[in-house]
């Protein structure tokens, strides 16, 4: 849902949005072998703190269901921005599990955190913000500077991710996005007593979107299912939100 192709591949996401900053760790592992996944490259969005989409708009599911499969993203298939050597963390959010796939056909839309083709949405500006990615490193990790995610009707607060594998890149050093293979698609969420706290602050409020809780998410309870946790482990940076988390 709201993917895009053609992303910048940056590390800070964040432009001049306003919010809570996260710092997001994100470890991918072989679940074959429990040892650090290679030559992946990971991508995240999200809402802003007023629970709109960079490129679309409101976030909102009004009149769609939460457990529908999801859309995927139009572009010419390059992603903007060379990559960088890797980036360093400890690994945190939810378990990701390998397998194959092909690349989500079609501009984002409002669905379920599986991947497929999907009915297509005009974009509706140039937008780009809270939206990248990176390769991890060899430690199988990424950290991403981005907002703690606001909300929009229909859908309790969450981050998409998408994990690829075996790459390939222009001869100018840019990243072919619909190269290698598509191994997850998925969304982390957090504790609902720091989404409330998050959610009182002027950043996210008077966005005129209504609460959906964890308990009423449709697409949380199918992760949160065969023993794994979609919940990230958050922690402060300092005494204030003000500080960050991480």
């Amino acid at each position: 849902p709201y993917y895009l192709r053609d992303e910048y591949v940056r590390g800070d996401i964040r432009e001049d949005e306003v919010g809570t900053t996260l710092f997001l760790d994100i470890g991918v592992i072989d679940i074959r072998t429990c040892t650090p996944a290679e030559d992946v490259f990971v991508e995240i969005w999200s809402c802003s703190a007023r629970g709109e989409y960079s490129a679309f708009g409101s976030g909102s599911t009004t009149g769609n269901s939460t457990t529908g499969a999801g859309g995927g993203a139009g572009g010419n298939g390059t992603m903007t921005g060379v990559p960088p050597t890797g980036a360093s963390g400890s690994a945190g959010g939810p378990p990701t599990q390998t397998g194959s796939g092909a690349m989500p056909s079609g501009s984002g839309q409002p669905g379920g955190g599986g991947g497929g083709g999907g009915g297509s949405s005009s974009k509706a500006n140039g937008d780009n913000f809270l939206r990248g990615g990176l390769p991890a490193d060899s430690n199988g990790i990424v950290e991403m500077t981005t907002l703690y995610p606001g909300f929009y009707t229909g859908r309790t607060v969450h981050i998409h991710t998408m994990i690829h594998q075996n790459i390939t890149y222009h001869t100018n050093g840019t990243i072919i996005s619909a190269s290698g293979s598509l191994r997850h698609i998925g969304q982390i969420f957090f504790d609902e007593a720091l989404n409330a706290e998050v959610l009182a602050q002027e950043a996210y409020s008077g966005t005129g979107q209504s609460r959906t809780y964890n308990a009423d998410d449709g697409i949380l309870e199918q992760a949160n299912t065969g023993g794994f946790s979609a919940f990230a482990d958050v922690e402060r940076l300092g005494d204030s939100l003000e500080d960050g988390l991480l």
